[in-house]
């Protein structure tokens, strides 16, 4: 646990002694985390709160049985020509399990014929240009035809520590936070936080050497301008070179902390709630994380690994009363999705 004493963080062991400011230690006194000052990540607004602004249900809580989901549901935004094909072979997953197989396919279908007619109709969003920037931004995360995450063993260029016989890193937990969040961003992440894996979040058969117990997250921003376009092609080409640019932030800090000299992987769960609990925004009635900084538009994922490192407390900024207020997006929302619920 931690506690504010005269604006600084500090550490406090389980006799209840309170330590140095957590900038000044190295490592708290097991089991208890180092934390990374939030005063100097957001403006005076944002406060440092113990426990998430939502509260979760632990004994409600069920595992997701996620095999296969990603690349099932991947599969469906390239094979637009057997369309009924693919939505039968996932017909447990999204639409089709609530409307049927059928319905789903025809509905499908009929999107498909209406993007064509604006195409051909020279519409803003969907003009000739924006459908060819649409179909270049999918190319690289799409037409690889392989693993991803499997294309980042093949490409590593160089593990430092195996090329010059390097010891692992070492370095005050404060120390590796700073480091790896410095890479991250300089490898692509808008914000990156820092938390510990809790097995609520991870997906059914997911588990992990207990010493892999610390989650990097990243956030990657949509651009201002393809976030105003959303729901046109023109937005979803922000979306995919959004998505591009995350698979490479994601290969390439992998690597970054192999050469380090440590274990790392694509965690297998709910990214969302774990940036929830790094701090770097609020749950909100979208059921989408809100960044005070970057507001709700951008892609999350998260890295384990067994490098030592500080970790974020959950933030407070006042989304909850305003959500409880503001409700537009409910309002919004043209098949009734979000509560209205105060």
């Amino acid at each position: 646990m931690t506690h504010e004493l005269s604006g600084e963080e500090t550490t406090v062991n389980d006799a209840g002694e309170i330590g140095l400011p957590s900038d000044q230690v190295d490592e708290a006194p097991d089991p208890a985390p180092v934390y990374r000052k939030q005063r100097k990540r957001y403006p005076w607004w944002v406060k440092s709160v113990n426990e998430p602004t939502i509260a979760t249900d632990r004994e409600r809580h069920r595992r997701m049985d996620a095999e296969r989901l990603t690349l099932d549901l991947v599969g469906r935004f390239y094979h637009k020509e057997n369309r009924a094909e693919v939505v039968n072979k996932t017909a447990n997953l999204g639409l089709p399990q609530y409307i049927g197989v059928d319905k789903a396919a025809a509905l499908g279908k009929k999107g498909w014929a209406r993007q064509k007619r604006w195409l051909q109709e020279n519409s803003p969003g969907f003009r000739h240009e924006d459908w060819a920037l649409y179909h270049a931004a999918q190319s690289v995360q799409y037409n690889l035809g392989y693993d991803f995450y499997e294309l980042t063993d093949k490409s590593a260029f160089v593990n430092v520590c195996k090329r010059y016989g390097l010891e692992p890193w070492k370095g005050s937990k404060l120390e590796a936070s700073q480091t790896v969040e410095k890479a991250a961003i300089a490898l692509g992440a808008s914000q990156v936080g820092f938390a510990q894996i809790d097995p609520m979040y991870l997906y059914e058969g997911a588990s992990y050497p207990p010493e892999m117990k610390y989650v990097i997250v990243t956030f990657i921003r949509w651009s201002p301008e393809g976030d105003k376009r959303r729901d046109t092609i023109l937005g979803g080409a922000d979306n995919r070179i959004c998505s591009s640019r995350q698979f490479f932030l994601d290969s390439a800090l992998r690597n970054f902390i192999r050469g380090l000299g440590y274990r790392e992987s694509v965690i297998y769960g709910l990214s969302i709630p774990l940036a929830v609990n790094a701090g770097m925004g609020e749950l909100g009635r979208a059921n989408r994380m809100v960044s005070p900084v970057h507001g709700m538009g951008g892609r999350i994922t998260a890295l384990v690994t067994d490098l030592p490192l500080a970790i974020d407390k959950p933030i407070d900024f006042g989304l909850q009363a305003f959500c409880r207020r503001c409700r537009k997006c409910a309002q919004a929302c043209p098949v009734g999705a979000l509560s209205m619920e105060k």
